[in-house]
């Protein structure tokens, strides 16, 4: 094995606190990049994309139990949208480097990339002004330019932001806690619990009053679910009863809702929005498309996903683009597939997404199927790129 998939494998394969069941993601991604070494994109390539347009026929009987496969790709012909140039340099920060040596972050409004820790991190979140990062010896560390960064507390597996940039929630060997950074750099407790058992399963989202978990809990599987609720006191699991959840993306700033994916009794995989509360109460679901990986990512908005497809029997997954409230509630839902694989992936606007692929930094736009390389001075190309807002 290269060195190259030793580091993408290390650097995908640990990123606990976004992405659940990270190995298998860890194994598509290198299995990708061998093919997509093959086959370098040229810059400013057009991606193949098509806008499929659901009909009754398509969809073949109740939304629940229907199957809509990936289409073919098609080269789109629609205009560049005109609120942003395709090869603008990027609007958000986005981490360029974290589990080889450093942490590297191209920072948005200086239009540069600035070191901010010396060391590996398997995670780095946002978290107000600045980050918060897990190095490669566990320690939790809280990251700010211009200043010294500040070990928070050690032995961190997992962490979690609340929408309030100043709540956490996070998972050491043995416990799990909420609390709050002082502007200081002191990490405060309000209350913490036993964790469970497995090593490797700790929060995942926190929305301020629940604390989502994820990981391996009571039949061995590593894409489970549960939840706790700090106010209600000490975790208690019920993750048998959330057996249903095989994925969860992340939250709507606009309903509440956590968005994910679900199976029924059936086996069928299905999209659907649950109640952040102890049995992850399904509100909505739309099981037309299958099958899904393991990578997906909210819009700023929460109204919008995008997510890995795979192929039929899990060939190469196509990162697709679908409008949530069209899916779960219009007869005739669009779906954008972009007809290529993201090592990584985010939301840089309502409107565009920022991905790695192939030691390029790419800029993908659904309204037209676009994708561009972005040569920005400044900017390296690493196929770990992700984005943090």
């Amino acid at each position: 094995m290269s060195t190259f998939e030793e580091d993408l494998r290390r650097s995908l394969g640990r990123q606990v606190a976004e992405l659940p069941a990270v190995h298998d993601r860890a194994e598509r991604a290198i299995r990708s990049a061998r093919t997509i070494r093959r086959r370098r994109l040229v810059s400013g390539v057009l991606a193949a994309f098509v806008l499929v347009v659901g009909t009754a026929a398509a969809f073949g009987g109740p939304r629940e139990s229907s199957s809509l496969p990936l289409p073919p790709a098609t080269t789109p012909t629609a205009a560049p949208t005109p609120t942003l140039a395709a090869d603008a340099p990027p609007l958000v920060d986005i981490v360029v480097r974290s589990a080889l040596d450093t942490v590297r972050i191209w920072r948005a409004a200086e239009r540069k990339e600035v070191d901010v820790y010396d060391r590996p991190a398997t995670t780095v979140v946002r978290f107000g002004d600045g980050w918060l990062a897990i190095d490669d010896r566990w320690n939790l560390v809280l990251l700010q330019l211009g200043q010294k960064p500040i070990a928070l507390s050690a032995g961190v597996r997992q962490v979690a932001v609340a929408p309030n940039s100043r709540s956490i929630a996070w998972r050491n060997d043995t416990m799990m806690a909420v609390g709050t950074v002082t502007p200081s750099g002191v990490l405060v407790t309000e209350r913490s619990t036993a964790a469970p058992a497995n090593p490797e399963t700790g929060p995942v989202l926190y929305t301020g009053k629940v604390v989502l978990l994820s990981g391996a809990f009571n039949r061995g599987r590593d894409d489970e679910h549960d939840i706790w609720v700090p106010g209600d006191g000490d975790y208690v699991s019920t993750a048998k009863d959330n057996s249903h959840v095989v994925r969860i993306f992340g939250r709507r700033p606009d309903t509440g809702m956590l968005v994910g994916v679900t199976l029924n009794s059936d086996g069928k995989q299905c999209i659907a929005e649950l109640e952040p509360a102890p049995g992850l109460r399904i509100t909505r679901k739309s099981c037309d498309l299958d099958s899904y990986g393991y990578a997906g990512s909210l819009s700023p908005s929460g109204r919008r996903l995008a997510l890995d497809i795979n192929e039929p029997h899990f060939g190469p997954a196509h990162l697709t683009v679908v409008d949530l409230d069209a899916l779960f509630t219009a007869p005739k839902p669009s779906v954008v597939a972009f007809g290529s694989t993201f090592y990584n992936f985010g939301w840089e606007t309502e409107d565009s997404l920022i991905g790695g692929q192939d030691h390029a930094v790419c800029r993908l736009q659904p309204a037209t199927g676009q994708v561009t390389e972005l040569n920005v001075p400044g900017l390296s190309a690493d196929p770990g790129v992700f984005v943090v807002r």
